[in-house]
Protein backbone atom coordinates (compact mmCIF):
# COMPACT_ATOMS: atom_id res chain seq x y z
CA UNK A 1 0.00 0.00 0.00
CA UNK A 2 1.29 3.46 -0.87
CA UNK A 3 2.01 5.68 2.16
CA UNK A 4 -0.53 8.43 2.68
CA UNK A 5 -0.70 11.46 4.91
CA UNK A 6 -3.73 12.14 7.05
CA UNK A 7 -4.00 15.08 9.44
CA UNK A 8 -6.53 17.37 11.07
CA UNK A 9 -7.62 20.54 9.32
CA UNK A 10 -6.82 22.68 12.34
CA UNK A 11 -4.11 20.97 14.29
CA UNK A 12 -3.36 23.72 16.85
CA UNK A 13 -0.96 21.45 18.73
CA UNK A 14 0.09 19.77 15.50
CA UNK A 15 0.77 21.32 12.12
CA UNK A 16 0.09 18.38 9.80
CA UNK A 17 -2.99 20.13 8.50
CA UNK A 18 -4.66 20.46 5.16
CA UNK A 19 -3.14 23.91 4.63
CA UNK A 20 0.52 22.98 4.89
CA UNK A 21 1.82 19.67 3.50
CA UNK A 22 4.10 17.05 5.00
CA UNK A 23 7.77 17.30 4.14
CA UNK A 24 8.92 14.35 2.09
CA UNK A 25 12.40 13.17 1.30
CA UNK A 26 14.32 10.02 0.37
CA UNK A 27 11.07 8.12 -0.05
CA UNK A 28 10.07 8.57 3.58
CA UNK A 29 7.08 10.60 4.68
CA UNK A 30 8.01 13.11 7.38
CA UNK A 31 5.22 15.33 8.61
CA UNK A 32 5.57 19.06 9.03
CA UNK A 33 5.64 18.87 12.80
CA UNK A 34 8.94 16.99 12.71
CA UNK A 35 10.66 19.64 10.64
CA UNK A 36 9.34 22.79 12.28
CA UNK A 37 8.96 21.76 15.91
CA UNK A 38 12.42 23.12 16.72
CA UNK A 39 11.48 26.49 15.34
CA UNK A 40 8.15 26.56 17.14
CA UNK A 41 9.78 26.29 20.55
CA UNK A 42 12.87 28.28 19.67
CA UNK A 43 15.24 25.30 20.07
CA UNK A 44 16.88 25.64 16.71
CA UNK A 45 16.57 27.05 13.19
CA UNK A 46 13.14 27.10 11.62
CA UNK A 47 12.74 24.70 8.71
CA UNK A 48 11.31 25.61 5.34
CA UNK A 49 8.29 23.86 3.85
CA UNK A 50 8.60 24.05 0.09
CA UNK A 51 5.06 25.27 -0.58
CA UNK A 52 1.58 25.18 0.90
CA UNK A 53 -0.85 22.57 -0.41
CA UNK A 54 -1.73 23.14 -4.05
CA UNK A 55 -5.10 24.61 -4.86
CA UNK A 56 -5.46 26.39 -1.52
CA UNK A 57 -5.47 30.17 -1.22
CA UNK A 58 -3.00 30.33 1.67
CA UNK A 59 -1.63 33.73 2.67
CA UNK A 60 0.13 35.45 5.55
CA UNK A 61 -1.83 38.52 6.67
CA UNK A 62 -0.52 41.49 8.62
CA UNK A 63 -2.54 43.19 11.36
CA UNK A 64 -4.60 45.13 8.81
CA UNK A 65 -5.49 42.06 6.73
CA UNK A 66 -2.97 42.72 3.96
CA UNK A 67 -1.11 39.80 2.36
CA UNK A 68 2.62 40.03 3.10
CA UNK A 69 5.85 38.26 2.12
CA UNK A 70 9.13 37.91 3.93
CA UNK A 71 7.84 38.52 7.46
CA UNK A 72 5.65 36.61 9.94
CA UNK A 73 1.89 37.08 9.74
CA UNK A 74 -1.37 35.30 10.45
CA UNK A 75 -1.87 32.03 8.53
CA UNK A 76 -5.12 32.42 6.59
CA UNK A 77 -6.98 30.77 3.73
CA UNK A 78 -8.90 33.34 1.71
CA UNK A 79 -11.16 30.86 -0.09
CA UNK A 80 -13.11 27.78 1.06
CA UNK A 81 -11.23 24.47 1.01
CA UNK A 82 -12.59 20.90 0.85
CA UNK A 83 -11.86 19.86 4.44
CA UNK A 84 -13.05 23.08 6.08
CA UNK A 85 -15.35 22.24 9.03
CA UNK A 86 -18.92 23.42 8.58
CA UNK A 87 -19.89 23.86 12.23
CA UNK A 88 -19.15 22.93 15.85
CA UNK A 89 -21.35 20.52 17.80
CA UNK A 90 -23.63 22.22 20.33
CA UNK A 91 -22.77 25.67 18.97
CA UNK A 92 -25.99 27.69 18.77
CA UNK A 93 -26.17 29.83 15.61
CA UNK A 94 -22.50 28.95 14.84
CA UNK A 95 -21.40 31.68 17.24
CA UNK A 96 -18.29 29.94 18.59
CA UNK A 97 -17.33 28.62 15.14
CA UNK A 98 -17.43 32.08 13.55
CA UNK A 99 -15.65 33.68 16.50
CA UNK A 100 -12.88 31.07 16.37
CA UNK A 101 -12.05 31.24 12.66
CA UNK A 102 -13.70 34.27 11.05
CA UNK A 103 -13.73 37.04 13.66
CA UNK A 104 -10.11 38.10 13.13
CA UNK A 105 -10.57 38.79 9.39
CA UNK A 106 -14.28 38.75 8.39
CA UNK A 107 -14.97 36.25 5.63
CA UNK A 108 -11.44 34.80 5.76
CA UNK A 109 -10.43 31.59 7.53
CA UNK A 110 -7.83 32.53 10.18
CA UNK A 111 -6.03 29.34 11.19
CA UNK A 112 -4.46 30.58 14.42
CA UNK A 113 -0.80 30.03 13.52
CA UNK A 114 2.00 32.43 12.58
CA UNK A 115 3.31 31.93 9.05
CA UNK A 116 6.02 33.52 6.92
CA UNK A 117 5.94 33.11 3.13
CA UNK A 118 9.12 33.80 1.21
CA UNK A 119 9.35 35.15 -2.35
CA UNK A 120 9.23 31.61 -3.82
CA UNK A 121 6.21 30.52 -1.79
CA UNK A 122 8.16 28.64 0.86
CA UNK A 123 6.50 28.41 4.28
CA UNK A 124 7.96 28.93 7.75
CA UNK A 125 5.75 28.22 10.76
CA UNK A 126 6.50 30.09 13.98
CA UNK A 127 3.88 28.39 16.15
CA UNK A 128 0.48 29.31 17.48
CA UNK A 129 -0.58 32.95 17.17
CA UNK A 130 -1.73 32.83 20.79
CA UNK A 131 1.80 31.80 21.75
CA UNK A 132 3.38 34.95 20.33
CA UNK A 133 3.52 38.46 21.75
CA UNK A 134 3.56 41.51 19.50
CA UNK A 135 6.12 43.85 21.07
CA UNK A 136 6.24 47.07 19.05
CA UNK A 137 5.94 45.18 15.78
CA UNK A 138 8.29 42.33 16.78
CA UNK A 139 6.83 38.89 17.45
CA UNK A 140 8.13 37.11 20.56
CA UNK A 141 7.31 33.53 21.45
CA UNK A 142 5.80 33.09 24.90
CA UNK A 143 7.76 29.84 25.21
CA UNK A 144 10.92 31.94 25.35
CA UNK A 145 9.50 33.94 28.25
CA UNK A 146 8.29 30.86 30.13
CA UNK A 147 11.60 29.05 29.69
CA UNK A 148 13.47 31.84 31.47
CA UNK A 149 10.91 32.82 34.09
CA UNK A 150 10.07 29.30 35.24
CA UNK A 151 13.75 28.47 35.68
CA UNK A 152 14.04 31.16 38.37
CA UNK A 153 13.97 29.88 41.94
CA UNK A 154 10.62 30.49 43.56
CA UNK A 155 8.61 30.77 40.33
CA UNK A 156 6.27 27.81 39.83
CA UNK A 157 4.30 28.86 36.74
CA UNK A 158 3.72 31.86 34.50
CA UNK A 159 1.59 33.29 31.73
CA UNK A 160 2.30 36.27 29.46
CA UNK A 161 -0.16 38.27 27.36
CA UNK A 162 -0.25 41.58 25.57
CA UNK A 163 -3.35 43.73 25.98
CA UNK A 164 -4.33 47.09 24.53
CA UNK A 165 -4.30 50.03 26.91
CA UNK A 166 -5.58 53.58 26.54
CA UNK A 167 -2.94 55.64 24.77
CA UNK A 168 -0.61 52.63 24.40
CA UNK A 169 -0.79 50.12 21.56
CA UNK A 170 0.08 47.00 23.59
CA UNK A 171 1.12 46.41 27.18
CA UNK A 172 2.84 43.16 28.13
CA UNK A 173 1.66 41.61 31.38
CA UNK A 174 3.47 38.70 33.02
CA UNK A 175 1.53 36.70 35.62
CA UNK A 176 3.50 34.43 37.94
CA UNK A 177 2.60 31.74 40.45
CA UNK A 178 5.14 31.51 43.25
CA UNK A 179 6.17 28.74 45.60
CA UNK A 180 4.42 28.62 48.99
CA UNK A 181 5.76 31.30 51.29
CA UNK A 182 7.22 33.41 48.47
CA UNK A 183 5.94 36.85 47.48
CA UNK A 184 6.67 39.04 44.50
CA UNK A 185 8.97 41.58 46.10
CA UNK A 186 11.25 44.09 44.42
CA UNK A 187 14.20 41.71 44.42
CA UNK A 188 12.36 38.88 42.64
CA UNK A 189 10.82 41.34 40.18
CA UNK A 190 14.28 42.66 39.32
CA UNK A 191 15.61 39.10 38.96
CA UNK A 192 12.89 38.23 36.45
CA UNK A 193 13.42 41.40 34.44
CA UNK A 194 17.20 41.03 34.38
CA UNK A 195 16.99 37.37 33.36
CA UNK A 196 14.70 38.10 30.40
CA UNK A 197 16.82 41.04 29.27
CA UNK A 198 20.06 39.05 29.53
CA UNK A 199 18.83 35.83 27.92
CA UNK A 200 16.90 37.49 25.12
CA UNK A 201 16.32 41.24 24.75
CA UNK A 202 14.75 44.32 26.37
CA UNK A 203 11.60 43.59 24.34
CA UNK A 204 11.11 40.41 26.37
CA UNK A 205 10.85 42.43 29.60
CA UNK A 206 7.18 42.82 30.62
CA UNK A 207 5.62 46.18 31.44
CA UNK A 208 4.17 44.71 34.62
CA UNK A 209 4.68 41.52 36.64
CA UNK A 210 1.76 40.34 38.76
CA UNK A 211 1.51 37.49 41.26
CA UNK A 212 -1.62 35.34 40.81
CA UNK A 213 -2.85 32.23 42.65
CA UNK A 214 -3.04 30.04 39.55
CA UNK A 215 -2.68 29.81 35.77
CA UNK A 216 -5.68 28.48 33.78
CA UNK A 217 -5.05 25.42 31.61
CA UNK A 218 -7.18 23.48 29.16
CA UNK A 219 -7.89 19.82 29.86
CA UNK A 220 -5.12 18.98 27.39
CA UNK A 221 -2.56 21.02 29.32
CA UNK A 222 -2.34 24.21 27.28
CA UNK A 223 -2.01 27.58 28.95
CA UNK A 224 -5.11 29.63 28.16
CA UNK A 225 -3.41 32.73 26.80
CA UNK A 226 -6.13 33.88 24.40
CA UNK A 227 -9.01 33.54 26.93
CA UNK A 228 -7.01 35.50 29.52
CA UNK A 229 -6.21 38.20 26.98
CA UNK A 230 -9.87 38.46 25.98
CA UNK A 231 -11.01 38.67 29.60
CA UNK A 232 -8.51 41.43 30.32
CA UNK A 233 -9.85 43.24 27.24
CA UNK A 234 -13.37 43.17 28.70
CA UNK A 235 -14.93 40.07 27.14
CA UNK A 236 -17.18 38.19 29.63
CA UNK A 237 -15.63 34.99 30.90
CA UNK A 238 -18.57 32.86 29.73
CA UNK A 239 -17.85 33.93 26.14
CA UNK A 240 -14.17 33.07 26.05
CA UNK A 241 -14.18 29.42 27.10
CA UNK A 242 -16.38 26.54 28.19
CA UNK A 243 -15.91 25.72 31.87
CA UNK A 244 -16.04 22.03 30.98
CA UNK A 245 -12.84 22.49 28.97
CA UNK A 246 -10.86 24.15 31.79
CA UNK A 247 -8.75 22.22 34.26
CA UNK A 248 -9.28 24.77 37.06
CA UNK A 249 -12.12 27.19 36.16
CA UNK A 250 -11.47 29.27 39.28
CA UNK A 251 -8.06 30.22 37.88
CA UNK A 252 -9.77 31.84 34.89
CA UNK A 253 -12.43 33.40 37.11
CA UNK A 254 -9.70 35.21 39.03
CA UNK A 255 -8.74 37.21 35.93
CA UNK A 256 -12.36 38.23 35.35
CA UNK A 257 -12.93 39.28 38.96
CA UNK A 258 -9.73 41.32 39.20
CA UNK A 259 -9.58 42.59 35.60
CA UNK A 260 -9.41 46.28 36.49
CA UNK A 261 -6.50 45.94 38.89
CA UNK A 262 -4.63 43.41 36.76
CA UNK A 263 -4.61 45.69 33.72
CA UNK A 264 -3.47 48.76 35.65
CA UNK A 265 -0.25 50.09 34.16
CA UNK A 266 3.06 49.56 35.88
CA UNK A 267 4.34 52.19 38.29
CA UNK A 268 5.99 54.95 36.24
CA UNK A 269 9.07 54.52 38.41
CA UNK A 270 9.55 51.02 37.08
CA UNK A 271 11.81 50.57 34.09
CA UNK A 272 9.71 50.10 30.92
CA UNK A 273 10.54 47.55 28.26
CA UNK A 274 12.39 49.26 25.42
Amino acid sequence: MRPRHAGPVAGHSTLQSSLLPPHTGHGALRVATYNIHKGVRGLGPRKRLEIHNLGLAVEAFDESGRAIRGEPGELVCTKPFPSMPLYFIDDAHDARYRETYFERFPGVWCHGDVLKLDARGGCYIYGRADSTLNRRGIRIGTAEVYRVVESIEGVVDSLAVCVAESGISEVMLLFVVLAPGRSLDAALTATIRDALRTRYSPRHVPDRIVQVPGIPYTLTGKKMEIPVRKILSGVPVERVASRDAIRQPEALDFFAIHRASLTALADPAQEPAS
